[in-house]
């Protein structure tokens, strides 16, 4: 029998409109808290109503020593070069691993803000165009040239790439046909629960799963 290792991953408070003032002491105890306790990265969150979370990504390396920044990627916000160098510029700067969590978009009046009018599947079908040019950008020392439906690239290249210690682990939601679809081309870890529901295809074995839970807590064993 094979071991399997146990990453635990820490959420980033969210921002709410009473705590604005407060919100970065939040995020930096939580996430000092989070690495105290053995988790190895913390989730951000990307939507509009969340604070930048390139920036929280940023805050989160520079009051942590160890913890790794797992970033939400929405292909609306930027291109996919753009995030590239956000990744490399930070990955450099703090030598640490950014993962990155990719998601299609979920919120409609986020996307119909954007006109993005795509359908589910397209959606998908654009994030994995644009993750696979940010893995090409991290793992090849050349140009990088690709010709899809949704991005075109001609000899497209980083000028400091990543050593591979510090190429980021990505993350696709799994709980749709389309997203395990993903997952699968890109080799990347599944979120979600793909179990039970014959119309989605199957996880590949050499894909690492993982799965969010919710925790409720209080300061004291009697209060929880």
């Amino acid at each position: 029998m094979v071991a399997r290792q146990l990453s635990v991953y820490a959420t980033c408070p969210a921002l709410s409109s009473h705590e604005q003032s407060d919100y970065i002491r939040r995020v930096q105890e939580a996430a000092v808290w989070a690495e105290r306790h053995g988790c190895c990265g913390m989730l951000i969150n990307s939507d509009h109503s969340k604070f930048d979370p390139w920036l929280l990504a940023q805050l989160v390396l520079a009051n942590t020593s160890k913890l790794r920044p797992a970033v939400a990627v929405q292909p609306t916000y930027m291109h996919p070069y753009a995030a590239a160098k956000i990744v490399v510029s930070l990955s450099l700067m703090f030598h640490r691993r950014i993962d990155l969590n990719m998601i299609a978009g979920v919120f409609r009046n986020d996307l119909a803000a954007l006109n993005d009018d795509l359908s589910h599947d397209e959606r998908y079908a654009r994030l994995a165009e644009y993750a696979i040019i940010m893995q090409q950008l991290f793992n090849h020392g050349s140009k990088v040239t690709f010709d899809g439906m949704y991005y075109q690239v001609s000899k497209l290249q980083l000028t400091s790439p990543l050593a591979p210690a510090l190429c980021p682990r990505m993350m696709v939601p799994a709980t749709s046909a389309a997203g395990v679809t993903v997952c699968n081309q890109l080799d990347a870890l599944t979120v979600g629960d793909t179990v039970g529901c014959e119309s989605r295809p199957a996880v590949t074995n050499r894909v690492a799963r993982g799965q969010r839970i919710g925790l409720i807590v209080r300061p004291t064993d009697a209060e929880a």
